[in-house]
């Protein structure tokens, strides 16, 4: 299960010719590094803390050249996607080795992983969504640090 959330940003025909090759670049790349940092900022703060761990591991990427860069925002935790998208009920239990450090994290006996583990098979879990809102919050800010890093 994956979804990728896409901003697009064009550069105007009258940017790209009033620009050199190698400053369109520098002016792109910075627009896009500074983009990511707002993104990861906002994913992170939407991302439920327990340990840390989901919430540490969101990293973003940058490759490419100005005609064809491309920003991630991502995590490679399975668990990153139990949280972004949630569980349906009636599914399959959860890995008990996965739930038992957090019953005992949150004060109950290690034998309540099985019982927290049932309920969330049969519950379901509701999605946190913290890529897609960080993705739709973020729009208008990262709009505003193209035409600042391309004006």
């Amino acid at each position: 299960m994956s979804e990728q959330y896409h901003l697009e940003v064009t550069v105007g025909d009258a940017v790209a010719a009033a620009l050199d090759p190698a400053q369109l670049d520098r002016r792109v790349r910075g627009a896009m590094e500074e983009s990511l940092a707002y993104l990861q900022g906002e994913v992170m703060k939407r991302t439920p803390v327990d340990t840390g761990l989901a919430r540490g591991a969101t990293f973003t990427d940058l490759r490419g050249s100005s005609v064809a860069l491309r920003g991630v925002v991502a995590n490679p935790l399975a668990h990153a996607v139990v949280l972004e998208y949630g569980r349906r009920p009636g599914g399959r239990m959860p890995p008990l080795d996965a739930i038992r450090p957090w019953v005992v994290r949150h004060g109950m006996p290690p034998e309540a992983a099985w019982a927290v583990a049932r309920a969330i098979a049969r519950r379901g879990t509701k999605a946190v969504r913290m890529f897609a809102g960080a993705a739709e919050a973020g729009v208008g800010t990262v709009q505003a640090i193209f035409a600042r890093w391309l004006s």
